[in-house]
């Protein structure tokens, strides 16, 4: 069913953007503005979290709303 699909989609999505930082320890982990976190693995990875209703720009990342970023390190 749609939903199902869907949702395979996403987790398949999210693992493949979180595999690099399975067995990394957490650097840094800072609040940007209202509503946006920065993560700092060990290995250079960054995400950015963005739990707001609307778009939001970070250090130069464009988050989309309700969403995230992943820069690989």
């Amino acid at each position: 069913n749609y939903y199902k699909d869907s949702m395979i989609e996403v987790v398949k999505k999210y693992q493949s953007d979180f595999a690099s930082t399975a067995d990394q320890k957490i650097d840094d982990f800072q609040q940007l503005q209202s509503g946006v976190t920065k993560t700092v693995f060990e290995n250079g990875t960054i995400s950015y979290v963005n739990t707001n209703n609307f778009e939001v720009v970070a250090e130069d990342v464009t988050i989309p709303a309700k969403s995230y970023i992943v820069k690989k390190g």
